[in-house]
């Protein structure tokens, strides 16, 4: 199975069954977007899917970011990064899709909504810069 195939199999399971361990996501990443979410819903389970679906993308965009940010300041030859850049530009892709898709189903078109998309392609910029210059 791919990294592309794992992330996103890992993230609709924690759409369906929520965060339970740091890793792919980050817990502190998750936490911080959860609150905001949280003024709204008692629970993450209390999340209509697509809210929920927005959190977890939300937070997979930030952690992702943390991530490229330590591999540029760590790494001397991203050269080696390509591949992973190329299954995360994929990824982003996939979940760029299903976001418009969730939109469409639900017809919600809102802040979050919205919101998702914007991260999305922000980082969508920054990982075809990456992989145009390596």
């Amino acid at each position: 199975m791919s990294i592309k195939e794992q992330y996103y199999n890992f993230i609709w399971d924690c759409v369906r069954n929520g965060l339970n361990n740091d890793g792919i996501i980050s817990l502190k990443r998750y936490d911080q977007i959860l609150n905001n979410f949280l003024k709204t819903y008692r629970s993450f389970l209390d999340m209509p899917i697509y809210i929920r679906f927005y959190l977890i993308v939300q937070s997979f965009v930030f952690t992702t970011m943390d991530q490229i940010i330590d591999i540029l300041i760590n790494e001397n030859n991203i050269k080696d990064m390509e591949g992973y850049f190329q299954e995360l530009l994929g990824l982003f892709n996939d979940l760029r899709r299903d976001v418009v898709q969730e939109g469409r189903e639900y017809n919600v078109y809102d802040y979050n909504y919205k919101k998702t998309l914007i991260l999305i392609d922000i980082i969508k910029s920054v990982v075809e810069r990456l992989i145009k210059n390596v």
